[in-house]
């Protein structure tokens, strides 16, 4: 079973992420903070696919522009 990233604004499912693209393995990688903040890389182009950023009162937020698909990409 895939773990689902979400965000507020989309979801990013990283099976929209995994495939193969002129011979090389598309893929995502989060890294997370004890504090909750969450980046989430694909490593084709090294995009920054999703951002997750606690408030003040601990509500996460995403705030990078992004898409939720790589095909979007």
């Amino acid at each position: 079973m895939e773990k689902k990233l979400l965000t507020v604004n989309a979801e990013i499912n990283k099976k929209d992420f995994h495939r193969m693209i002129e011979g090389d393995s598309i893929k995502l990688f989060a890294l997370k903070n004890k504090n909750g903040l969450e980046a989430t890389f694909s490593n084709y182009g090294q995009r920054l696919v999703s951002l997750l950023v606690p408030d003040k009162n601990g509500k996460l937020d995403d705030v990078v522009l992004g898409f939720s698909t790589l095909d979007e990409y």
